[in-house]
């Protein structure tokens, strides 16, 4: 996967960190129920940042979105795979 090049879209519900509407709520509380989570835009970055992708953009396609994800750059002193999580999103 090239950096510049390679990107992984990924569709799913991105929750707001508070005030989210009752589908994706119900659907993160189902999710609980079977080890799961429906995930917020921070989450989701952590979760791409452990694994060593970061976040390009979130599209807003109701009710749904995309998540734009591409690897992070090692030429600038990233570390793929591990290192500190993204401090803002």
């Amino acid at each position: 996967m090239h950096p510049r090049h390679s990107r992984i879209l990924i569709w799913e519900y991105v929750l707001p960190d508070t005030g989210a509407a009752a589908v994706p709520a119900l659907l993160d509380i189902q999710m609980m129920m079977i080890g799961g989570m429906e995930r917020t835009k921070k989450q989701w970055a952590a979760l791409l940042w452990s694994v060593g992708l970061e976040i390009v953009k979130v599209w807003d396609l109701e009710p749904r979105n995309i998540v734009e994800a591409r690897r992070r750059n090692t030429e600038d002193g990233g570390v793929v795979g591990g290192g500190a999580e993204p401090d803002s999103v």
